[in-house]
C-alpha cells in the first residue's frame, strides 16, 4: 500500500498554515474566549472552571465507512476525534454536540 504525504495528496500545508495565521489576525476575539493554542477547540471563560468545546467531523474517512457499511466504527471515530480535541486543550469531555455539515 502506497503511503502519501500531504503534498503528494495535493495539500499545500504551507499555504494552509499561512491562511490560518491570516484568519487568526483578522478575527475579533470576545473577552470571554480564551486563547487555545492547538486550534482544535474553544475555551469559554463564561463559567469557573472554563468550558472547552469542540466540533469535528471524520472527513473523507466517511467515504470508506459508507463503502464498507461500518457505521458503528464511524460513530466511534466521530466521538473519538471530538474527545481528543477537548482533552488536548485541557478540558474534560462532558457532552457531545452534533451538527449537520
Amino acid at each position: 500500500m502506497k503511503v502519501y504525504t500531504y503534498r503528494e495528496a495535493g495539500v499545500d500545508v504551507t499555504k494552509g498554515d499561512s491562511f490560518a495565521l491570516y484568519i487568526k489576525k483578522k478575527r475579533n476575539v470576545p473577552s470571554w474566549l480564551i486563547d487555545e493554542p492547538t486550534g482544535y477547540a474553544a475555551i469559554l471563560s463564561i463559567t469557573d472552571p472554563p468550558i472547552v468545546v469542540s466540533t469535528d467531523g471524520i472527513g473523507t474517512k466517511l467515504l470508506l465507512h459508507i463503502e464498507h457499511s461500518t457505521w458503528k466504527e464511524a460513530s466511534e471515530d466521530l466521538i473519538a476525534m471530538n474527545y481528543n480535541d477537548i482533552v488536548a486543550a485541557g478540558g474534560r469531555p462532558m457532552a457531545f454536540l452534533d451538527y449537520l455539515g
